[in-house]
C-alpha cells in the first residue's frame, strides 16, 4: 500500500490533444502552420500556458481554492480553456476571419469565467492544495494587536486669535 495519496482528477493539465475534442485535427495543423509561416515560432504552448493562468486567476478570484499543481485547471472547465485557446490561435492567423461558431464558443466561456469569478458557479475541490498564505489558524484564540501612532494636529488660522 502507497502512503502517497491518490488523485481524484478534479483538476487536470490542458494539453494539445485536447482542442481536438473541439476542432478537427486538420483545422488545428492548419491553424498552426498558419501561425508559424515566415519562421514565427509555434504560438500553440504560450497560449496554453497564458490560459491556464487565466482559468485559474479566475477560479481563484471566486474564493475558491486552486490547486498547487500551477499546471492544472478544473475539469469542469477543460472546454471554456479549449474554446479560448482555439480563438486566441485563430486570431493570431492574419488573413483568416475568426471563424464564428468558435468566437460564439469564446465569448459564452469568458461569461462562464466571469460567473465562476463572481462565485456563482462553483467549481470542483482541488486534488491538492495548500491553505492560504493569509488564513487564520483555527487555534489562534488571541488576534495580535497593534498600535496605531497619535496624528499631529495641524493648528491653522491666526496663532495670535488662538492665544499664542
Amino acid at each position: 500500500m502507497s502512503n502517497t495519496p491518490s488523485k481524484s482528477n478534479n483538476w487536470v493539465p490542458l494539453k494539445e490533444e485536447d482542442l481536438i475534442t473541439y476542432i478537427s485535427p486538420n483545422e488545428l495543423f492548419a491553424l498552426r502552420d498558419a501561425a508559424t509561416h515566415a519562421g514565427k515560432d509555434d504560438p500553440l504552448k504560450e497560449i496554453i500556458a497564458d490560459v491556464i493562468v487565466q482559468v485559474r486567476t479566475e477560479v481563484h478570484a471566486g474564493d475558491n481554492r486552486i490547486d498547487d499543481d500551477a499546471l492544472l485547471i478544473p475539469r469542469s472547465l477543460r472546454q471554456v480553456a479549449c474554446y479560448l485557446v482555439i480563438e486566441a490561435l485563430q486570431s493570431r492567423v492574419t488573413g483568416i476571419k475568426l471563424n464564428p461558431a468558435i468566437a460564439h464558443h469564446a465569448n459564452e466561456s469568458r461569461r462562464q469565467l466571469r460567473r465562476v469569478a463572481s462565485g456563482a458557479l462553483p467549481i470542483e475541490a482541488p486534488d491538492f492544495y495548500t491553505e492560504d498564505f493569509f488564513s487564520i489558524p483555527e487555534d489562534l484564540t488571541e488576534l495580535p494587536s497593534w498600535t496605531v501612532p497619535k496624528r499631529r494636529r495641524r493648528i491653522t488660522g491666526n496663532l495670535f486669535e488662538l492665544g499664542f
